[in-house]
This record gives structure tokens, sequence and C-alpha cells, in this order.
């Protein structure tokens, strides 16, 4: 079981999410700004996973808390999965291939909103190190 923060505005997509991971056996948290995040990290134990939306109050505030988070000794070492929907609804395109989209993104590994719940938890099983589920067998 993981303990997994999320930091997003969108109280439906947290909603679905929380019932994903739960469902997976997490414990979830949810704040809806950045620096509710910032705060819920000062005053908690640390979660193993942060999920955070790029556009939660401000155009920037994912990539700013995920600079915040990385820039911190105390929580640098956390794993960030950003998501948005920024990319399909203005054809703008985010990748973590290259060192530079890496060095000013600052999250470990990104998703386009709305996310299929088996990528979800594919890609919160590879950040967290955990070996991904293997689909039933045939005719189970």
């Amino acid at each position: 079981m993981a303990n997994i923060l999320i930091v997003d505005d969108d109280v439906d997509f947290v909603a679905i999410q929380r019932e994903v991971l739960e469902r997976d056996g997490n414990h979830v948290d949810a704040v809806h700004t950045a620096q509710d995040g910032l705060e819920w990290l000062a005053k908690n134990p640390l979660p193993d996973l942060i999920m955070v939306d790029l556009m939660i109050e401000r155009d920037d505030a994912g990539f700013t808390f995920c600079h915040a988070v990385k820039r911190d000794a105390r929580t640098a070492k956390i794993p960030v999965l950003m998501l948005t929907g920024v990319s399909k609804a203005r054809s703008i395109g985010f990748d973590l291939k290259s060192p530079s989209s890496r060095e000013w993104i600052k999250a470990d590994d990104f998703a386009e909103k709305p996310i299929r719940p088996d990528i979800l938890l594919a890609k919160v099983h590879h950040l967290l190190g955990q070996p991904a589920e293997k689909p039933a067998p045939h005719g189970s």
C-alpha cells in the first residue's frame, strides 16, 4: 500500500482517481491548490507519490509546484506524476524524453487527462518501483 497525494482542482477527477487508487490498495489524500499541496507536505508524513495537475489555479501552477517539491531536500525524492488535459486542448505536446524537458518540467512522469485506470495504475506502479499487474489469463 502506498500513500498518494493528489493536487488537482477538478473535484470530479480527484474522486475518480481516488476510487481507482484506493481499489488498488493505496491511501489517497487530496488538496485542490498548489499552495495547499505544499502546506500539506510541510505538515504531514510524506507521501510515496504525488500526482499533480499542470494547470491547477494558474497555467503554470503544476510546474511551480513540481519545482518547489524537487528543490526541497525533504521532498525531492518523492516521485511526481504530472497530469493534464492542456496538451489536447491547446495542441501543446509535453514529454520527458530530453534532458532539457526533464529540467524544466521536473516531474518524473507525465500523462494526459483523462487517463484510463489501467494506464494510471501502470504509471503509479512504475514510479513506486512495483511490478505491473499482469492481465488475467483468457477464459478466467
